[in-house]
């Protein structure tokens, strides 16, 4: 049995390992038919006061600016859209199957602002190479991407924390990426779990394969690269710019991603102050884990 495959079994004996609320997998499902409408999507949602709670919160905030206070779920997805409401509470949800303030010198609330910038970035980059590449995306699908891309990591952190541990230390010391100290130290790298799971919470495919291949994006199946490659981009771009903390000291960046995306290096500056300007709203989704 190799190192591999071993871990995945490991993972899949773990009794605690999360799983998305059920209020998440019968948003998903409704917002498949075309009839749905705002009351639907507030009688699913109402049946969870957590998850109620704390869309409301997010939909009040300074984030999307609002002339009147949001009272229902109903309103919230008349005034700003099914998916958007959908978005909110799969962010909740991701945030809410982990503990966020676990005590370790792996730092979470930094991670998971990190993969929120991430996503944010992603959204800035796909504005500026849209009408350079063949994919459409909807911005929820890439915020999504970005939120999930190392959740791989807070798997191995969660669950196999001396290996975890031992994976960054040697990752500094010998001064490799993570994944390559997590490949040396249990067989597979965070990547490679994360996209187990994302698979296992049948999250969409697209998200699921940026999650496989943001650190490879050369080895990416070619109808996938696009979104490989932003999220690449975006995950390079907020580790130089110490945004967030993705517990990886060493970070490379594929210089054929930057010609495929069509970006020039004029352009790097903009997209970079535009990502600082909208880093913010990162705050107003940690805020939902609370």
């Amino acid at each position: 049995m190799s190192a591999k495959t071993e871990l995945l079994r490991k993972i899949e004996q773990i009794d605690s390992l999360p799983t998305l609320p059920a209020v998440v997998t019968k948003l998903s499902k409704a917002l498949e038919d075309t009839n749905v409408n705002a009351e639907d999507i507030g009688k699913i949602i109402y049946d969870d006061p957590a998850m109620t709670a704390k869309i409301l919160k997010v939909v009040n905030s300074s984030l999307y600016g609002l002339s009147q206070p949001v009272a229902s779920i109903s309103q919230a997805a008349a005034l700003l859209g099914f998916k958007s409401v959908k978005n909110i509470a799969l962010t909740a949800s991701v945030f809410s199957t982990f503990d966020m303030d676990a005590q370790s010198r792996f730092n979470r609330k930094e991670f998971w602002k990190h993969s929120i910038i991430v996503g944010i970035a992603m959204n800035v980059l796909y504005d500026y190479v849209k009408h350079n590449i063949k994919s459409v995306y909807t911005s929820d699908v890439l915020h999504l991407a970005g939120l999930v891309h190392g959740i791989g990591i807070i798997v191995f952190e969660q669950f196999f924390h001396v290996k975890f541990t031992f994976s960054m230390i040697l990752s500094a010391k010998e001064n490799i990426q993570l994944s390559a100290a997590e490949r040396n130290t249990m067989g597979a790298d965070h990547c490679e779990i994360g996209a187990w799971l994302g698979a296992k919470w049948k999250l969409p495919v697209d998200v699921v394969e940026a999650i496989r291949w943001h650190e490879t994006p050369e080895n990416a199946p070619e109808q996938f690269a696009d979104i490989v490659n932003l999220c690449h981009t975006a995950k390079y771009i907020c580790t130089l710019k110490k945004l967030g903390d993705y517990g990886d000291t060493v970070t490379s960046f594929k210089s054929d991603v930057w010609k495929a995306l069509g970006l020039t290096m004029q352009e790097i500056g903009d997209i970079i102050d535009e990502i600082l300007k909208r880093a913010g709203e990162s705050e107003t989704f940690i805020a939902i884990a609370k």
